[in-house]
């Protein structure tokens, strides 16, 4: 199942992505990508509710059982340890 949500979501993505989770409480997900982007998705609704631009690569994305919060982890911080 998670395979069909990333082949349906990568394509409003540019690039390729590189994180996603999953939210148990509402019917969100985000995803992160080489684009720079983080979008937080409504999959019943199959829309992207809001799509954050920034000056680096996500590389990973962790998700709040309540929604409200949005972990990410830049490539950048990953390749510095």
């Amino acid at each position: 199942y998670a395979s069909l949500l990333i082949g349906y979501f990568s394509a409003y993505h540019v690039a390729r992505i590189t994180g996603l989770d999953i939210c148990i409480r509402k019917p969100i997900l985000v995803t992160c990508g080489a684009d720079k982007t983080v979008r937080v998705w409504n999959y019943h609704e199959k829309t992207c509710e809001i799509v954050k631009f920034f000056h680096e690569d996500a590389f990973s994305v962790a998700l709040h059982p309540s929604g409200k919060f949005i972990h990410i982890l830049p490539l950048q911080q990953i390749q510095n340890i």
